[in-house]
């Protein structure tokens, strides 16, 4: 069983009080939610809910493991955000062949290179004419 799969079922159903909310949450069936409480169970050896036909409520010893695991869960999203974020970031040389004798241009320029994923190169800019083929 994927570990974190167990840790976002436990914090589902803790937070649903029911399976079948924790499943429509995790796009899964019920009875896999269940199932992969169960799992985590039998891997933590003890027991997080107890259960009766009718529900499902947190044993005294699982009563603060959702709620850690909660924390862990958001951080780990917080972490696929960033990286997510930074895939988008333009990476790449570019070469800007503009006079630099015009003060507005001078200065949009001069915000570009101040961004942070600015690196120049020794001929990034300049008022050369370039060969881009």
């Amino acid at each position: 069983m994927d570990k974190r799969s167990g840790l976002s079922a436990s914090v589902q159903v803790a937070d649903s009080g029911f399976y079948a909310g924790a499943a429509r949450a995790l796009g899964i069936t019920p009875f896999a939610a269940g199932k992969t409480i169960v799992r985590l169970e039998e891997q933590l050896e003890i027991r997080l809910f107890h259960r009766n036909t009718r529900t499902i409520t947190l044993a005294a010893e699982g009563a603060r493991f959702p709620d850690r695991c909660g924390v862990i869960m958001d951080a780990v999203a917080v972490a696929e955000r960033e990286l997510a974020m930074s895939r988008r970031d333009l990476r790449g040389k570019l070469r800007v062949g503009v006079p630099l004798v015009n003060r507005l241009r001078s200065r949009v320029l001069l915000s570009f290179t101040t961004a942070p994923a600015w690196s120049p190169s020794s001929d990034a800019l300049g008022d050369r004419h370039r060969d881009t083929d």
